[in-house]
């Protein structure tokens, strides 16, 4: 298995192993690039749809994975065989007037959705793609997990006792 690969594998159980369920409490939610008001909306939700929350960020939002209702376009002249041609932007619509979601470097893999029109196709959106909410409109159905610590390394030539404090 190629490093990419496992990266994506690993990224998805991280996902589903750190994530709680919620569900959409507002008439409409307006999901965010990222957790701040000035950010583009990405995906909007209804009322009961189901999210994965990954995160508490900080100023009552949430990270979450990609709901399934978000789409992600790129320009089909760009991809060729599967891979992307050139750095490929992705954009949350069929054009360039809607937001991007980020970039696909030149000899990634490109996965083609069925959606098309006007020189746009759809694509398999990347696992690490994330979008932000406002928690007041998310009731979690359960508890968010904690991540495990990391476990402290004593460093290579430095006994573990030999503590620094630094700043």
């Amino acid at each position: 298995m190629n490093k990419s690969v496992v990266s994506v594998v690993l990224a998805l159980t991280a996902s589903a192993l750190f994530a709680a369920e919620g569900v959409v409490t507002a008439n409409l939610l307006n999901c965010r690039r990222e957790p701040n008001l000035k950010s583009p909306v990405m995906v909007k939700l209804r009322k009961g749809d189901k999210v994965n929350v990954v995160a508490e960020k900080g100023n009552g939002w949430l990270e979450l994975t990609l709901p399934e209702k978000a789409q992600v376009f790129v320009s089909e002249a760009y991809v060729s065989g599967g891979k992307a041609i050139t750095d490929l932007k992705m954009y949350s619509g069929k054009g360039r007037t809607f937001p991007t979601w980020g970039t696909i470097r030149k000899g990634e893999a490109v996965k083609l959705g069925s959606e098309r029109g006007y020189g746009w196709v759809s694509v398999e959106p990347p696992a690490a793609l994330r979008v932000y909410a406002y928690n007041m409109y998310v009731e979690l159905k359960e508890a968010l997990p904690e991540k495990p610590a990391e476990a402290a390394k004593p460093a290579a030539n430095k006994p573990a006792e030999a503590k620094t404090d630094a700043a």
